[in-house]
């Protein structure tokens, strides 16, 4: 089993990021995508609204996806600090890949 898509979420407006941070950001997600082309894998973008709404959340929301719909017990780590919303992302891709 080998990866055959590459989900990016598209992450809501950030007021005061700071430019060392919007570079990091941008950095990780070129690598991301320069990976994904390398491999000839399909890279898509996601927009919180999309994947909020094919889960009865607002785009604000992502970040109270359920981790039981997962199948799991106990919230995984990291599961506050963007866990979710990568898990949103990843359920709805599956979902659109089919």
């Amino acid at each position: 089993m080998g990866v055959n898509a590459v989900a990016i979420l598209q992450t809501r407006a950030f007021s005061n990021l700071k430019y060392s941070a919007a570079f990091n950001r941008v950095f990780a997600i070129c690598a991301v995508l320069q990976g994904a082309s390398a491999l000839h894998i399909d890279a898509t973008t996601y927009t919180t609204n999309a994947v909020g709404a094919s889960m009865s959340l607002e785009a604000n929301q992502l970040k109270q996806f359920d981790y039981k719909t997962l199948g799991v017990t106990e919230a995984p780590t990291y599961w506050t600090t963007g866990m979710a919303e990568a898990s949103a992302v990843s359920v709805y891709a599956l979902k659109a890949l089919r």
